[in-house]
C-alpha cells in the first residue's frame, strides 16, 4: 500500500505543478510510452501474479492443513500453526492484489469500459472478485472501501461479511459485462491477454460461477446465511468438465515464467524453498486409502503425485518432527522433488505432477465443484445428487491427476490426452465400497470432504484451510488429522485461524488501521475469521 500511495502523491504533486505550463506536457507525451496501456497488456501479468501468488502462500498455508511439512529441522512455526514474526511471508496474494494488481486491475478495465471492450471489463470484474475472495478468506479482515484512497496514509479494514457482500457485486458485474456482444468484444482480441481461457467468455462466465458456489459455499456455519440451493445453482454453472479448469500456463523456464512450484522456484531461501520440504504423513494416509475404513486399495494418483523413500515405501511427515526423526536413512521422506531433504533440483530431472517448471498454476476446478454440489447436497439433505456429485468429483481428479504431466503451454488443453491412470485402476478405485459407498444413504460428509482435500492437493491448500476452519478441525470430519502438539508459542494453545497481513506495509505504515482489528496482538492470527463463527 505504501508504494502505491507514493506513486499516487508524486503524480499529484507532478500534476500541480505542471497545470500551467502546457508546452511542457505536450514535448513529455512520448508515444513510445503511453500513460495508458491497453487492456490487453495488463491482462497476462495480472492473471500470472494472481494465480502465482496463492501458491506463493500455499507454501504456508499447506503446512497448516497438513499437504507437506517442513523436513530440514524439527520444531517449525508453520508446521505449529504459527507465523514467522516481521517478515512478508504469506502475504504474496495481499501484494498481489493491493499492489502488483492494484491499479493495473483498476485501469484495465477503465481502458476496457471506455473502449468498449466489454469482455476485458467483465475478466477484470471476475479477477477482482476472485482476488478478494482469496485475500479475504485467508487474511479475515481486509482493505475494501479505503483501498485506492488518494491522499490517505492509513486504510483502515472493512469486516469480512461486507468484503464477501462486495465479491457478490463483483460478479455480478462481470456477468453483465461477458453477457455484452456489443462494442469491441471479440475472442480474437480477447485471446491477446487472456492466457487461460484464450479469449473464450463462456469460460469466463463459468468462472464467475464458480467463485460465487465458493462464496456462498463458505457460509456453511451461518444457519440464516447458508444458502445450499444457491450453492448448488452457482457450481452447477460453473465447470462443466475438466476442459473447463480455470489453470494459468507456465513457460517452463527459469524465474518468474516458471512455476511457483517447479524446480527452478526451489532455490528461494531458507524455509520456503520445497527442498527443504516433504509430504505429510497425512497426505499418505488418505492416499493409501488407510483412512477410509473397509477394504485397502491404493489410490492411483499416490505414485503420480508423491514420492516413495529410497527403500521404495510411501511415508510422510509429522508436524514439525522434521525428517531425522526417521533414524534409518533408507526410510526417510525425501523432499517435494523426490531428492535428499533440502537437495535442490536441477533443470535436467524431470518433475512430478504440479513439481515441475513447465506445470500449470490451477486456479479452480471443475472436480471442486463437484465437491462443492455435493457438500451442499450433503447438508440439505438430497443425498443422491450428493451421491453423484461425489462421484463424479472423484472421477474428475482422477483424470486431472492423469492427464496433467502431459500439459505444455502450446500442446495441451485441459481434460485431454491420454492418462497415465489406467481405466482398470480408475475401475478398482470407484467401485471399492471404502471408496464410494454402495449407496447414497451411505455417503459421509467425512468422505466428500477428505476426497476433496486429496482433489486440491498440491495447488489448494488455501481453499481445504477454509473448509477445516468452517468444520473446526474436526477429526470426526477429517479423519486421522491431528492438531500439532505443541502449538506454536504465541498461539497460547489456539490453532491457527488466519494469515497476517503484509508486515512491509501494513505492520510499518498502517499500524493505527491494524491496530483497530487486533492485529499487533501475538496471537491475531488464532482470531477466528467470520466465516468460521456460528
Amino acid at each position: 500500500m505504501r508504494k502505491i500511495l507514493s506513486i499516487i502523491l508524486v503524480s499529484l504533486a507532478m500534476l500541480s505543478g505542471l497545470t500551467s505550463c502546457k508546452k511542457y506536457l505536450d514535448v513529455n507525451n512520448d508515444p513510445n510510452n503511453p500513460t495508458q496501456v491497453e487492456a490487453a497488456l495488463l491482462l497476462t501479468p495480472i492473471l500470472q501474479n494472481y494465480s502465482q501468488s496463492v501458491q506463493v502462500d500455499n507454501r504456508y498455508m499447506g503446512r497448516y492443513v497438513q499437504m507437506w511439512q517442513y523436513g530440514s529441522t524439527s520444531g517449525d512455526q508453520w508446521d505449529q500453526h504459527g507465523y514467522v514474526r516481521n517478515t512478508d511471508r504469506g502475504s504474496a496474494m495481499f501484494r498481489a492484489v493491493y499492489w502488483r494488481g492494484g491499479y493495473n486491475l483498476i485501469n484495465m478495465i477503465k481502458d476496457a469500459i471506455a473502449n468498449e471492450k466489454w469482455d476485458y471489463a467483465g475478466v477484470g470484474y471476475a479477477l477482482k472478485a476472485y482476488g478478494y475472495q482469496t485475500i479475504t478468506d485467508i487474511h479475515g479482515e481486509i482493505i475494501l472501501n479505503e483501498a485506492f484512497t488518494p491522499g490517505k496514509t492509513s486504510f483502515r479494514y472493512d469486516k469480512q461479511e461486507d468484503v464477501y457482500m462486495a465479491v457478490r457485486r463483483f460478479c455480478d458485474t462481470a456477468l453483465m459485462y461477458l453477457n455484452k456482444t456489443d462494442g469491441k468484444v471479440s475472442t480474437q482480441s480477447l485471446g491477446r491477454g487472456d492466457q487461460v481461457y484464450k479469449g473464450d467468455r463462456t469460460k469466463w462466465i463459468k468462472f464467475v460461477y464458480a467463485v460465487l458456489a465458493r462464496n456462498y459455499n463458505h457460509l456453511s456455519k451461518k444457519s440464516a446465511l447458508y444458502k445450499p440451493d444457491s450453492v448448488i445453482y452457482f457450481a452447477d454453472r460453473a465447470f462443466a468438465s475438466n476442459a473447463d479448469d480455470a489453470m494459468t500456463p507456465s513457460e517452463g523456464a527459469s524465474g518468474a515464467d516458471a512455476s511457483p512450484f517447479g524446480q527452478s522456484r526451489a532455490t528461494i531461501a531458507s524455509e520456503e524453498a520445497f527442498s527443504a520440504m516433504g509430504q505429510s504423513r497425512y497426505a499418505i494416509a488418505l492416499m493409501d486409502s488407510t483412512l477410509f475404513g473397509g477394504v485397502k486399495v491404493t489410490d492411483p494418483r499416490l505414485p503420480l503425485m508423491l514420492y516413495p523413500s529410497t527403500d521404495g515405501v510411501y511415508r510422510g511427515l509429522n508436524p514439525a518432527r522434521g525428517v531425522t526423526e526417521i533414524t534409518v536413512v533408507a526410510q526417510r521422506v525425501p523432499n517435494m522433488y523426490g531428492l535428499v531433504m533440502g537437495t535442490l533440483p536441477t533443470l535436467t530431472q524431470p518433475g512430478k505432477y504440479l513439481w515441475r517448471n513447465d506445470a500449470p498454476v490451477p486456479m479452480m476446478t471443475y472436480a471442486e465443484m463437484q465437491f462443492i454440489i455435493a457438500e451442499a447436497a450433503f447438508r440439505s439433505n438430497q443425498p443422491q445428487l450428493a451421491y453423484e456429485a461425489y462421484k463424479k468429483g472423484i472421477s474428475a481428479s482422477l483424470d486431472f491427476v492423469g492427464t496433467i504431466p502431459g500439459y505444455s503451454k502450446t500442446g495441451y488443453t485441459p481434460g485431454s490426452g491420454t492418462s497415465l491412470i489406467t481405466a482398470a485402476q480408475k475401475t478398482a478405485y470407484t467401485t471399492n465400497p471404502a471408496i464410494v459407498p454402495a449407496s447414497a444413504a451411505e455417503l459421509t460428509l467425512s468422505k466428500i470432504m477428505m476426497q476433496k482435500w486429496i482433489a486440491l492437493y498440491g495447488w489448494g491448500a488455501h481453499e481445504v484451510w477454509v473448509d477445516m476452519r468452517r468444520n473446526d478441525y474436526d477429526p470426526a470430519i477429517y479423519n486421522g488429522f491431528n492438531v500439532p502438539n505443541p502449538l506454536f508459542t504465541d498461539n497460547n494453545t489456539k490453532v491457527v485461524q488466519r494469515l497476517r497481513p503484509r508486515y512491509n506495509s501494513e505492520y510499518i505504515w498502517n499500524i493505527e488501521a491494524l491496530t483497530e482489528i487486533g492485529g499487533m496482538n501475538a496471537d491475531f492470527h488464532t482470531l477466528p475469521v467470520w466465516f468460521a463463527l456460528p
